[in-house]
């Protein structure tokens, strides 16, 4: 099938992914992220610093947890020091987070707007420094978020195959602080967040033309 398609004029590209959310913000790191010993720099600074997250969320999958009063994520997080003097600070990590419904308001069809109170568990490694540590995370977010379920066939492009979950978009303030690398440093800033519904099949990419 996949020849046919092809030799029909399109590229297929295989797409698995399973329903996520992300988060990606500009904001501040207060305190000295790494011990001044490294590079000799003083304590007690604030820096920029571009924090981010993309996790899994398996119960957007379904349209009865359309309405979930707790949602349950998990997945890879980061923290990019922007200042170029910590720019080989940067840290990678994993999360577990537990998000609370406070408020949902209908909007029309299936698109719900929610107010979500948010709490993680994260774990970091240094980049370019030995260490490893962790800490916590919490934000106050809204979002608005649309169920959708499509199934199609060749005669649909330009996914063959299934898609089913969330499509959202939202804004949350967050804080966090954490203890990596034997330094203790706080984060604050906003955050721009979206979702994206679990896809299984095939997207068709034309050689030429138009979808």
């Amino acid at each position: 099938m996949l020849v046919a398609l092809a030799l029909s004029g399109c590229i297929p590209i295989p797409a698995a992914l399973p329903p996520a959310k992300a988060a990606l913000a500009f904001g501040a790191a207060i305190g000295n992220p790494v011990p001044s010993p490294f590079d000799g720099t003083p304590l007690s600074e604030v820096e920029p610093v571009m924090v981010g997250r993309i996790g899994v969320t398996p119960q957007a999958m379904w349209p009865e947890q359309h309405r979930r009063p707790i949602e349950l994520d998990g997945g890879y997080l980061f923290h990019v020091f922007t200042n170029e003097r910590r720019h080989n600070r940067n840290r990678h990590g994993a999360y577990l987070g537990l998000s609370v419904l406070a408020g949902d308001f209908w909007l029309g069809g299936n698109w719900r707007a929610r107010i979500v109170l948010r709490g993680s568990a994260d774990y970091f490694v240094m980049q370019s420094y030995p260490g490893d540590g962790g800490g916590a995370s919490w934000s106050i977010g809204f979002e608005a978020a649309d169920y959708v379920e499509h199934a199609s066939d060749a005669a649909n492009p330009p996914l063959l195959g299934l898609a089913a979950g969330e499509l959202g978009i939202g804004v949350e303030l967050f804080g966090g602080f954490h203890t990596v690398g034997g330094a203790d440093y706080g984060t604050v800033g906003l955050a721009l967040t979206g979702r994206w519904p679990g896809t299984l099949g095939v997207v068709l990419i034309p050689l030429t033309g138009s979808l």
